[in-house]
C-alpha cells in the first residue's frame, strides 16, 4: 500500500502586519491571520465559499509563508475522496463557510486529522476566538459580520486593496491600514510603510505542531492574486 505526504500550507494574509499592529491594538501579540490549506496527493485541498476545492499546491494565494509536515498517510485516495465528497455534501458545502467560525483553517484541521491523526497548530485554529474576546474584537465584529454577508471570502477584501497605498501587484491579502482607516481606527504608528513591506520570514513564525510533525521551509511558487482562480484551480471533483 502507497503512502502520501501530507503537509499543511500556511498563508500569512498581511504582510507581517498584523504581528506589528496586534499589540497596540489587541493588547496581545499575534504571529499573523492565516489562511490554509491541506497538500496530499499532489494537490492542495482549501475550503472557502465557493465550498471545498484543489489546486495546484501554491496555485492560489502564490508562495506559502511557511509548510508544516503534518505525517504521512495510508489511506487511498478514493477513500480521501469519499470523506470530501460527504464534507461538501454538508458541513463543508459552500454555504456552511463562516470567516469567523467555520472557515479554511477548521477545514485544514479535521482533512490533517482524518488523513494523519495529528491537527494543524492550535494557534492557528484558535485565532479567530482570540481575537474576537478582546475589546478591539468586539468593536470590529459588526464589520466582519458585513463583510460575512456581502461574500464570506477573501474577495471581499479586495475593495481595501485598492484602497491601499502598495504598488500595484504588492498590497497584502488583507490590508489592515486601510481596513482601520475605513472603520475610523487610529493606525498603530509601528506600522511598516507599504515600500519596506515584505513576506514574513518561513522560520520560526508558527507554533510547534505535536511531535510528530516536523516543519520545512517553502522556497518555490510564485506569488498570484490571492482571491482569482487559474487554469489550474478546480472545484472539488466527486469523480
Amino acid at each position: 500500500m502507497g503512502t502520501t505526504k501530507v503537509q499543511v500550507y500556511v498563508y500569512e494574509l498581511t504582510n507581517g502586519m498584523a504581528r506589528a499592529m496586534s499589540r497596540s491594538l489587541l493588547g496581545f501579540e499575534v504571529e499573523g491571520i492565516w489562511h490554509t490549506g491541506i497538500v496530499a496527493y499532489n494537490r492542495e485541498y482549501f475550503f472557502g465559499s465557493h465550498g471545498i476545492s484543489n489546486v495546484v499546491p501554491g496555485g492560489v494565494v502564490g508562495q506559502p509563508t511557511e509548510i508544516i509536515d503534518i505525517g504521512e498517510s495510508e489511506i487511498p485516495i478514493n477513500v480521501f475522496k469519499e470523506f470530501l465528497r460527504e464534507l461538501a455534501s454538508d458541513r463543508f458545502h459552500g454555504t456552511k463557510y463562516n470567516l469567523l467560525e467555520h472557515n479554511c483553517n477548521n477545514f485544514s484541521n479535521e482533512v490533517a486529522q482524518f488523513l494523519t491523526g495529528n491537527p494543524i497548530p492550535a494557534k492557528i485554529v484558535n485565532l479567530p476566538s482570540d481575537v474576537m474576546r478582546s475589546p478591539f474584537g468586539q468593536s470590529i465584529r459588526p464589520f466582519l459580520e458585513n463583510v460575512i454577508s456581502r461574500g464570506s471570502g477573501l474577495g471581499q477584501f479586495r475593495q481595501f486593496q485598492q484602497s491601499s497605498a502598495y504598488p500595484p501587484g504588492q498590497a497584502p491579502i488583507v490590508p489592515l491600514p486601510a481596513i482601520l482607516q475605513h472603520l475610523g481606527i487610529p493606525v498603530p504608528s509601528t506600522t511598516p510603510q507599504p515600500a519596506a513591506v515584505q513576506q514574513p520570514s518561513s522560520a520560526g513564525s508558527i507554533a510547534q505542531p505535536s511531535s510528530r510533525s516536523s516543519r520545512t521551509k517553502s522556497s518555490t511558487h510564485s506569488k498570484k492574486d490571492a482571491v482569482s482562480s487559474n487554469s489550474s484551480h478546480h472545484d472539488f471533483d466527486l469523480d
